[in-house]
């Protein structure tokens, strides 16, 4: 199915709102994760119209790239009126948990939300630290990754866009540190990705202006 999701996004603090544009069939005004009693992901979300919307599917990652669905929400059919929505994931990941939305009409056709997250703290995990340099990136820079904390190396980068599209996956020698360029990546939020030689996912949010 074509993908029917041109949207915007602002993000505030850790919470990502995001304001839909254009004639959809299910009119989003906001989607946004945040914590809740420090152990759980509250997802709130609202529609100023539906039309023909069956339910909503809940989608969680640890790396932006492979999903999985936690839960089902279902929706109000066609109405022309607000309607609020929350779900509550009960048991979040350690690290950064990545969250969307797959909204799914009564005749299969689906469209997605852009990508929001919250982090819970994982001291055995927080022992290696990336850092993705400059940050924001200018569109025609270099971007620098590196490992601390550590003597993992890094043996494959890749670049994912809030529509969950890898738009870049390449196979680096194992090494602490790396630079990327060349990217020329339209403006926007991306999120880089580290696959290292002790078999660790490392994620951080890179914004290209």
């Amino acid at each position: 199915t074509p993908p029917r999701n041109l949207s915007a996004s602002v993000q505030i603090g850790l919470t990502t709102y995001i304001h839909w544009v254009g004639a959809l069939p299910v009119k989003l005004i906001y989607f946004a994760a945040e914590k809740h009693d420090e152990s759980k992901s509250m997802l709130t979300w609202a529609t100023a119209s539906e039309l023909d919307n069956d339910h909503f599917e809940i989608e969680r990652s640890t790396d932006a790239q492979s999903w999985h669905k936690i839960g089902e929400v279902k929706g109000h059919g066609t109405t022309s009126t607000q309607e609020n929505y929350s779900y509550i994931d009960m048991k979040p990941t350690s690290g950064i948990n990545y969250y969307r939305l797959r909204q799914v009409d009564v005749d299969g056709k689906f469209e997605y939300t852009n990508i929001t997250e919250v982090q819970f703290d994982n001291a055995s995990s927080a022992s290696i630290i990336m850092a993705v340099y400059p940050n924001p990136l200018a569109q025609s820079a270099a971007i620098n990754i590196a490992l601390s904390n550590s003597s993992d190396n890094i043996n494959n980068i890749s670049v994912t866009n809030t529509v969950g599209q890898v738009v870049l996956n390449q196979t680096v020698s194992d090494m602490q540190s790396t630079s990327l360029s060349g990217l020329n990546l339209p403006e926007g939020v991306y999120f880089i990705t580290a696959h290292t030689t002790n078999n660790k996912t490392l994620t951080a949010r890179l914004v290209v202006q």
